[in-house]
């Protein structure tokens, strides 16, 4: 790998993790949910993109579900359980997508 492109990457990472702090852990699920619905169905856009509306709505209701159950005094951000539900589906994603 030439050192170009692991700057590159590096950057490009960086980047990603700096819009989605800004624009809240929640936005990600948009992503997630999208390569996710396409892995499984395909790439028709006519049948992927309101699987991916729907399961993006559902994911981001079962995260602020769990966290109103999980802490019953409080309740945990939508945001946090979003991270920990989606961080091991983006990495299975990448790890799948690199072999």
């Amino acid at each position: 790998m030439s050192p170009t492109l692991v700057v590159v990457g590096a950057a490009i990472t960086l980047l990603c993790a700096t819009a989605t702090s800004a624009a809240g852990p929640l936005a990600f699920i948009g992503l997630l949910v999208a390569h996710l619905v396409r892995g499984l169905i395909g790439v028709d856009v006519r049948s992927s993109l309101p699987l991916a509306a729907v399961s993006g709505a559902a994911l981001a209701l079962a995260s602020d579900i769990l966290g109103r159950v999980i802490a019953p005094p409080g309740e945990i951000e939508a945001e946090i359980v979003a991270a920990f539900l989606g961080a091991p589906l983006l990495l299975w994603l990448v790890i799948r997508k690199a072999s």
